[in-house]
């Protein structure tokens, strides 16, 4: 731009950015001479970057300026939620970085399996809401007539109740039901029927 008095150039177009030439809109009103020019640029963030000023005023510009922008990382809030939605942890995580998730040792729930999370967190490149994923720990439970036949076989989520077998199952000729035990010789944990 030139002043509208003497002529001279007032002041240059090219900005440099984060390191990088871009274009820039300059206003300049045009009745501006060297003593009153006043300058307004829009700066242009790479991803992941928030524009806070620039190194210079551009007020009252009186000659060629290189001008800088200044920026900073953007952060992003990432929170971590348990089995039942209760936020167990919230952590501010710069642009690009990794957030922490508690260990699996914090997620442990009686009966539950954690499998993980329902998302990713490497990379953070906005707010995130992660949660936890689980699925019930099951147990096989097998029960053997006297003879060790396997008469039923079942998966009880823990803590569950499993179904005894019925009469006509656990019917043997030639003996009487008595109760259930967990060793073939009647030598481990009984389990009266019903």
């Amino acid at each position: 731009k030139e002043c509208n008095t003497c002529g001279k150039t007032l002041l240059t177009e090219t900005i440099l950015a984060t390191g990088k030439h871009i274009e820039s809109d300059w206003i300049v009103d045009k009745k501006a001479t060297c003593t009153d020019i006043v300058a307004t640029v829009q700066a242009q963030a790479k991803p992941g970057y928030e524009f806070v000023k620039w190194d210079k005023s551009l007020n009252k510009v009186t000659r060629d300026l290189d001008i800088y922008g200044v920026y900073e990382v953007k952060v992003y809030t990432v929170r971590f939620f348990d089995s039942n939605k209760n936020l167990i942890n919230e952590q501010l995580v710069k642009h690009g970085e990794t957030a922490v998730a508690p260990s699996d040792d914090e997620m442990a729930v009686e009966g539950l399996n954690f499998l993980g999370w329902d998302k990713t967190f490497d990379n953070v490149t906005s707010d995130l809401d992660v949660y936890s994923m689980y699925d019930y720990v099951s147990y096989t439970v097998r029960f053997f007539d006297n003879n060790n036949n396997l008469i039923n076989e079942q998966l009880v989520k823990h803590g569950e109740a499993a179904v005894e077998p019925s009469e006509e199952e656990r019917c043997v000729v030639g003996y009487e039901f008595v109760e259930w035990n967990t060793s073939p010789n009647g030598n481990g944990k009984s389990y009266k029927a019903g």
